[in-house]
């Protein structure tokens, strides 16, 4: 029996970088799918044809396609596995890691700010008060939806998640 397993997961459950990433490229897709279709109310204003699917099918195979998240976050943990194992220094390993995501965040972050701040927005998301300092770092931290705190784009809810699992990585594996 364990010969069978064992076999079965040299043949199919061992992954090259490049193989990850092609399966992230079908998630991107899956994602963009699942994010212009979910609702009618995304794509309402546009014409659009959905020949040969009907609007109810595409509608259910793009809120199907929010496994997206699920491939992600798989691949993503399994290349760490892989790599973290080779490391030495596995403390370095998690800060480099959590430090590569975040200073790509905080620039597209800081990015988005500057170039909306002239609408107001910031202060319609934050408020006027002394929290709202604090509700801006807490956001420019990829935290908000952890800690339940406003959030500048609600679709950077996955920040939250990918920090956590980040920081929790040592502790699974």
């Amino acid at each position: 029996r364990w010969c069978y397993f064992y076999w079965f997961y040299r043949q199919f459950m061992v992954f090259s970088k490049n193989d990850t990433l092609k399966i992230k490229g079908i998630a991107i897709l899956m994602m963009y799918v699942h994010h212009f279709y979910l609702s009618p109310d995304r794509y309402g204003k546009y014409v659009v044809d959905f020949f040969p699917l009907t609007e109810t099918i595409t509608v259910y195979i793009a809120s199907a396609l929010k496994i997206c998240v699920a491939m992600f976050v798989f691949l993503t943990g399994y290349g760490m596995a892989i790599s973290y194992k080779a490391k030495e220094q596995k403390v370095l390993y998690i800060k480099r890691r959590l430090f590569t995501l975040l200073i790509n965040f905080v620039f597209i972050f800081l990015l988005v700010q500057i170039v909306t701040f002239p609408t107001g927005r910031f202060f319609d998301i934050y408020g006027k008060s002394g929290s709202s300092v604090i509700y801006f770092f807490i956001d420019m931290t990829g935290l908000a939806r952890l800690f339940g705190t406003p959030t500048f784009i609600g679709t950077w809810w996955y920040m939250s998640l990918a920090v956590i699992l980040i920081l929790l990585f040592p502790c699974v594996y």
